[in-house]
């Protein structure tokens, strides 16, 4: 099968999220398949990058987007009543690129990862397609909006409620839709109407699964010979809003219930581009380590004594959850952190709403070893268990059969008549 891949950020390196779960579709699919991928890069340092790709895939073309022309663009469109993502993501370079290879060469799949990016294709027919959602990005700046003062607060729900309406109906244009989670799926066709319903006044539901993310647990595995006595560690692009809110709120309201029972306690904030409200903490409190940039983040996992994720804006799956779970670390998370991980609370992790009760958990784990051995072995055999990539991506490889095997019988038919 010949698949046209299209991303709205360079799948390399897997460092995060979305480059996690789009290069590992990539590196999967391409072991039977081959693979073009267009893509975009908003950092100048990955464009070094496409030749890391070439390994996996038979063409590779990047364009490279000016994050801040992106959002003036974004600005710029705002009473034009379209998601302000799509501007942003929008490359005119790339769509002739795309549309180049589309012309000039034969596809059996168009495969887009990130609804933004589905408007390079709108126009596509005679080619099947899927649409990697991911998680459900409306909802989320609905989350923004409520964490948000105002005028962001404003903007945010707008920009929620117009993507909302954008990724209904972009998934009517796509044969399948996937994301990350049952969780994030259910939610997704609960827009269509109610569970059941076969068709809507604006037409029928259109076709939505789950592919889950895995985790390669041989690399992050268990490093006991590291912890430290009572340090707790977060990770992640520090200059994400849903982090940088998530750590804010953890150092304003949890942590200092924790250093009332455990003065002595360490906070290690590890991932890329500290932003200042971030950075000026380790000069509040000695305490607390900012790390910015690290090549490899299980130098500070292995340090945790537990591994806290007090989100309170979040989407899909939380890969930080994952691997500290995969190394064996307790886990105190969220509701929302928590959501779409197939795990059982008060076994392989803990999950806390209340500020009171997710420090009381991080104290509980920090002074009772017996509890920590317990929490971290269960964690660990739930990612053998559960998230294994070849699993997921076998189911993945399921649906685009299905896709191309639809496609030969109606041409079949039409040929027919």
């Amino acid at each position: 099968m010949k698949i046209l891949f299209i991303a709205h950020r360079i799948p390399y390196p897997p460092n995060k999220g979305d480059k996690i779960r789009s290069f590992n579709e990539i590196k999967y699919l391409s072991e039977r398949h081959s693979i073009s991928l267009m893509c975009l890069a908003d950092e100048a340092s990955d464009l070094t990058y496409k030749d890391e790709l070439k390994k996996y895939c038979e063409k590779v073309e990047v364009v490279f987007l000016n994050k801040r022309y992106a959002r003036l663009k974004s600005l710029i469109s705002l009473p034009l009543g379209k998601p302000l993502s799509l501007p942003y993501f929008f490359s005119k370079t790339l769509q002739q690129k795309i549309g180049r290879e589309l012309k000039d060469n034969s596809y059996d799949l168009i495969f887009v990862f990130s609804s933004a990016m589905a408007q390079y294709v709108l126009p596509v027919c005679h080619i099947p397609k899927i649409m990697d959602f991911v998680d459900v990005d409306s909802e989320k700046w609905l989350q923004y909006a409520r964490y948000t003062p105002f005028p962001f607060s404003a903007i945010y729900k707008f920009e929620g409620k117009r993507l909302r309406d954008y990724e209904k109906f972009i998934a009517r244009q796509f044969q399948q839709s996937i994301f990350v989670s049952e969780s994030e799926a259910n939610l997704f066709k609960s827009f269509f109407g109610p569970v059941g319903a076969t068709s809507t006044l604006s037409g029928s539901i259109p076709a939505i699964s789950a592919i889950s993310n895995g985790l390669d647990y041989h690399y992050f595995k268990p490093m006991p010979e590291n912890r430290e006595a009572a340090s707790l560690v977060f990770t992640g692009a520090m200059d994400y809003l849903a982090n940088v809110d998530g750590v804010l709120y953890f150092r304003n309201e949890i942590l200092p219930r924790i250093k009332k029972e455990i003065p002595q306690v360490r906070f290690y904030i590890v991932g890329m581009n500290p932003v200042q409200k971030i950075r000026r903490l380790q000069k509040e409190d000695q305490n607390i380590v900012v790390t910015g940039f690290v090549k490899d983040t299980r130098q500070y996992l292995s340090k945790a004594t537990v591994f806290v994720a007090p989100l309170r804006i979040a989407r899909g799956i939380q890969n930080k959850v994952l691997e500290a779970m995969a190394m064996g670390i307790p886990v105190v998370a969220t509701p929302v952190a928590f959501d779409g991980i197939k795990a059982v609370p008060g076994e392989a992790l803990f999950v806390e709403d209340d500020p009171q009760e997710f420090a009381g958990k991080v104290i509980r784990l920090i002074k009772d070893p017996l509890l920590r051995g317990k929490i971290s072995l269960r964690a660990r055999e739930t990612i053998e268990t559960q998230y294994d990539w070849t699993q997921s991506m076998n189911h993945l490889e399921e649906i685009l059969k299905g896709l191309i095997n639809a496609e030969r019988k109606m041409t079949k038919s039409h040929v027919h008549l």
